[in-house]
């Protein structure tokens, strides 16, 4: 199956409206898909549009499998990052702390002019589907993905205890890989166990993640909607049509 899969729709929103279900779906990888996960996007799902927040490096080493028929948008919201990737591996092996480049990478999505520009366009995007359904990834579908989701689903008006609960759905949903990962490291034997614990903190998310990214938006900006409105210019008409669009 397609890793950390899951339609962010069915909670409830700004009125009491429902968020659309089979619209808006959030994964990992969407590399090497075989014909049946490909099936499953556009058959059982109907999903026509791709969006990946991947860097160039990341697509260039793993690009995505484009199902016939489906639009493909690369948008790559870390592009002014210092080291241009935010793939687990280039993670892993940089010499930081993890909670210390775990919150750098919160507050980027936040700051940089390629986060504001990147996910101006993906939210712009919503606006201009009619209708279609959109996946939107990156590589473990965890921190650009999540705060992608976090942000979709506050301008939508849902409650903060179900965004999170949507964020952390991804420990849950990575077991599996995370464990591979971490038996890869292990079976190789160059690492120390508190390198191993480092990995393992990489590869999970926190609350604490997500709200550095809010957290951030409060100190840097004021509030979430005035860095909606004045830093990724959406304004109060596009969230009023956004709604529209994604509730029920």
């Amino acid at each position: 199956m397609i890793t950390n899969f899951r339609d962010i729709g069915g909670k409830v929103g700004a009125d009491n409206k429902n968020v659309k279900q089979q619209q808006l779906f959030r994964s990992g990888t969407l590399a090497n898909l075989s014909k049946a996960e490909q099936d499953f996007l556009t058959r059982e799902n109907q999903i026509q549009v791709i969006v990946d927040f991947r860097s160039e490096a990341e697509k260039k080493s793993d690009s995505d499998t484009v199902p016939k028929g489906v639009e493909y948008i690369a948008i790559d919201v870390l592009a002014d990052s210092l080291d241009k990737n935010g793939s687990l591996a280039n993670m892993m092996t940089a010499d930081i702390p993890a909670e210390e480049m775990m919150e750098a990478i919160y507050k980027n999505l936040v700051l940089l002019d390629s986060a504001h520009q990147g996910y101006r366009q993906f939210l712009n995007l919503l606006l201009d589907l009619k209708g279609q359904s959109l996946i939107f990834h990156c590589s473990a579908g965890k921190d650009r993905t999540g705060f992608g989701a976090a942000l979709i689903l506050q301008i939508l008006g849902v409650s903060s205890e179900d965004i999170y609960q949507d964020y952390l759905l991804t420990n849950t949903q990575r077991v599996s890989e995370n464990q591979q990962i971490l038996s890869q490291v292990e079976e190789t034997k160059q690492l120390s166990n508190e390198q191993i614990a480092q990995i393992k903190q990489m590869l999970e998310v926190k609350k604490t993640y997500l709200e550095t990214a809010f957290s951030t938006i409060d100190k840097e900006y004021g509030d979430f909607k005035t860095y909606v409105n004045d830093v990724l210019n959406f304004s109060d008409e596009k969230i009023k049509q956004l709604r529209k669009l994604y509730l029920k």
